[in-house]
């Protein structure tokens, strides 16, 4: 499989991908919870922060599995196909963080293998994610696909192209290492990609 990054094909080995309702395979998980303290090491904002112990990445991977036993999320995940290695995984849940409103899903904890960044995974894993395959288990209440990430990582012109709009939330700000402020921010677009609805002050 070859993957297209700004024009050109780069060597990807062929890649596999599932959506899971539930974790059985202890490799995953491991591989998965490394995954993320390796990220989040690096500087990625996904739900904890640098020097953070095992255990709490071991209680967030908890929260989602309890979202998805009760049918509320659902966990796609990226392999190598070849070797059945771990690549990237990412989860699909009902409602965001503010609220469970059952006309919105949300992507959350969108992560690689740590040194497989820049490869054209990311793309790979939201193609996979927003198929319509996937899409279907999400049930046809979803009216709505949402995603939040920390302003300044240049992520938003990947979305964009998946037809997210922006929204800028200057209430949850913080500086970055430059000691600039970055807000954060949150991108929406319709499940059946027409124009969003006109905002009525």
């Amino acid at each position: 499989m070859a993957i297209f990054l700004h024009g050109k094909m780069l060597p990807v080995r062929d890649l596999s991908f599932e959506t899971l309702s539930v974790i059985e395979s202890a490799t995953i998980r491991a591989d998965m919870i490394d995954f993320w303290q390796r990220n989040t090491e690096a500087g990625a904002a996904i739900g904890a922060q640098a020097g953070d112990p095992l255990s709490h990445y071991e209680a967030l991977l908890a929260d989602h599995e309890k979202a998805m036993a009760e049918g509320k999320a659902w966990l796609c995940v990226m392999r190598d196909a070849d070797s059945g290695d771990l690549l990237g995984f990412a989860w699909w849940a009902l409602g965001v963080p503010e609220g469970q409103p059952e006309h919105i899903a949300t992507i959350k904890r969108l992560q690689l293998h740590p040194e497989r960044q820049g490869e054209g995974l990311g793309k790979a894993l939201l193609d996979y994610l927003h198929s319509e395959s996937v899409l279907n288990r999400l049930g046809d209440q979803v009216d709505f696909l949402h995603l939040q990430f920390r302003a300044g990582r240049g992520l938003g012109r990947l979305y964009a192209k998946y037809g997210y709009e922006m929204n800028l939330r200057w209430d949850m700000i913080r500086k970055n290492e430059a000691g600039e402020y970055d807000g954060w921010i949150e991108m929406i677009r319709r499940r059946d990609g027409q124009p969003m609805p006109e905002v009525r002050w």
